[in-house]
């Protein structure tokens, strides 16, 4: 009986360098994102990212970084798209009046305003991404240098009580 126990206990042990791998490392290839040959998705990433807790601060950073500046990119260019219909039907409504005898155009300054507001909020959010683009890269690094030897370093031994007895459990 000593034997069969002393033989599961080695056998866990040794087993534990086969089961316990974690996934592979993560590379950026040309701004696609892969991990063990699969292509992941900016949810995939964070996700894998904020698992692993020496890169989930810099993960929530550079989550937080990209929301901002895609929201203020979305900002701007729903304002420059509404400030091109603008310009579009007030240069159709003065050749409409120009061919109805009306010489009367419309100032397309007057839309100016929009813009520079189109502009400037998408001229904001450009330090916002490239600062997201700086943290996510931090992150990925800092997740692969924790799982560099495609080992997971905690093992937990436990023995327990049960209904059915007394319960070995091994978590690695």
């Amino acid at each position: 009986m000593k034997k069969i126990i002393l033989l599961s206990i080695i056998w866990l042990v040794c087993v534990q360098a086969i089961f316990s791998q974690t996934n592979g490392p993560i590379s950026i290839v040309k701004k696609k994102v892969y991990q063990n040959d699969t292509l992941l998705t900016r949810a995939e990433l964070y996700s894998i990212l904020k698992s692993e807790p020496a890169s989930k601060e810099t993960a929530e950073k550079a989550e937080s970084s990209a929301t901002t500046g895609t929201v203020l990119a979305g900002i701007g260019s729903g304002a420059a798209l509404i400030y091109g219909v603008l310009i579009f039907s007030s240069s159709v409504k003065d050749a409409n009046n120009v061919s109805n005898g009306n010489l009367n155009t419309t100032d397309p300054s007057k839309y100016s305003s929009l813009f520079y507001i189109a502009v400037g909020t998408v001229a904001l959010s450009i330090p916002f991404l490239i600062t997201s683009n700086k943290q996510l890269k931090k992150s990925v690094s800092l997740y692969n240098s924790k799982n560099a030897t495609g080992f997971r370093q905690e093992q937990n031994i436990n023995f327990r009580l049960s209904p059915a007895g007394f319960r070995l459990t091994y978590n690695f």
